[in-house]
């Protein structure tokens, strides 16, 4: 049997982690070197000048947590834990042994408490998980969840700066979405399991319309465990008539998912939207879609959003405020204390101002976007928030 994950990553040039600290600029400065960074309003943060991916979390203490890779060579690497205290310094940690792949898709998340981080490592010979406290600055070695093919010449993969494959299902248990192929079957399925411990299989993914998932995230206040994905429907001659946006969900304690149901669809038999973002929050649901750029339509936006209650109720597809043809790479995410929906993307325009930006969603629309940096060619990748409310965006700078 070979296990697989829906996306995975290419190799790119070695980098190196910034020795000694960061680098710090103001907020809107063209940062001028490439790598991850973290952004406030106020400064742009340097964490690492390496392109590998990246990714980070705050915890209610208000301890940043970095979990990335350095690439030795075209073929190994190795896993560095970044984090920070408040007043403190950025403490680097090397974990664990070196691994056998030269690109690592990796993700990152906190329990429903904030007391526990997950990092999850998606390599070409398996997924791979490390969990520990929020007090701690290391990881212990990565264990396996589940065997993947080894084939890491692979030429479809690509990297991936915002994987969401994974989702935390209480204070040590977590869910990982994992294909399974055999000769006989094609399955994905939900496998649980704790750092530590053996993980199995939950019940399979519902498959019908060539449903393929991306993202799975998990409604704390509920339980409900959302999948969203792409699939197809079809002609009565099976000619594919159009590819669409699906979504299936599973209620605490069922053992069977929903009927897949359809969210968003182009009505093109060869183009659909592009899934990038899901979150959900007190039975508030949200999906960020991107709209392919040759299938843009006259109002020019690019950056579509879809509202869901619970599992049935969805409305269609709506522009995300003060978006056009120029924006791409959207995050989503919900602030648990205002309950606010709040939007990050990076805007591509040679010509003009490019950048991270970002806005909230109220009573009365889209707030008016704030830029977060100015360099063309960044990857929005996480949105966290401080105690007062204020937004901290992780993006990594391809330049």
């Amino acid at each position: 049997m070979t296990y697989k994950f829906a996306l995975a990553a290419i190799a790119t040039t070695a980098g190196s982690l910034i020795a000694g600290g960061i680098a710090a600029s103001p907020a809107g400065a063209a940062a001028g070197a490439h790598g991850f960074w973290r952004a406030t309003t106020a400064t742009n943060t340097q964490i690492t000048s390496s392109k590998q991916p990246a990714t980070l979390v705050r915890d209610p203490k208000g301890r940043e947590h970095v979990v990335t890779t350095v690439a030795d060579s075209t073929t190994t690497s190795h896993i560095v834990y970044i984090t920070h205290r408040p007043g403190g310094d950025w403490i680097h940690n090397r974990v664990g042994a070196e691994r056998p792949d030269g690109i690592i898709d990796v993700e990152e998340h906190l329990n429903p408490a904030g007391s526990r981080v997950f990092a999850l490592f998606y390599q070409c010979n398996g997924i791979f998980l490390s969990a520990a406290s929020t007090r701690r600055a290391d990881l212990p070695h990565p264990q396996l969840v589940a065997r993947g093919s080894g084939d890491c010449d692979d030429d479809s993969r690509y990297r991936n700066y915002a994987v969401q494959y994974a989702v935390p299902l209480g204070r040590t248990r977590i869910g990982v979405l994992v294909r399974s192929i055999t000769q006989a079957s094609d399955t994905t399925a939900l496998w649980t399991g704790r750092y530590g411990s053996t993980f199995h299989p939950g019940p399979p993914i519902p498959s019908g319309h060539d449903f393929y998932p991306i993202k799975v995230a998990r409604d704390v206040a509920t339980g409900r465990v959302y999948v969203v994905g792409v699939g197809n429907s079809y002609n009565s001659d099976g000619s594919v008539k159009s590819r669409n946006v699906y979504v299936t969900a599973r209620e605490p304690g069922e053992k069977t998912w929903t009927p897949l149901r359809k969210i968003a669809g182009l009505g093109d038999p060869q183009h659909g939207f592009y899934v990038e973002a899901l979150t959900a929050y007190r039975n508030h649901v949200y999906v960020g879609l991107e709209r392919p750029v040759v299938l843009l339509d006259n109002t020019g936006h690019r950056l579509y959003y879809v509202a869901g209650r619970g599992s049935t109720d969805w409305r269609a597809p709506r522009p995300v405020g003060h978006t056009n043809s120029l924006d791409t790479q959207l995050q989503l995410t919900v602030n648990p204390d205002t309950r606010r929906l709040h939007a990050a993307w990076s805007r591509w325009d040679k010509t003009a101002v490019s950048g991270v930006r970002h806005s909230s969603l109220g009573s009365s629309g889209w707030a008016p976007p704030r830029w977060f940096s100015h360099r063309y060619g960044t990857f929005v990748t996480d949105i966290a928030f401080k105690h007062n409310g204020h937004v901290v965006l992780g993006y990594m700078d391809e330049n």
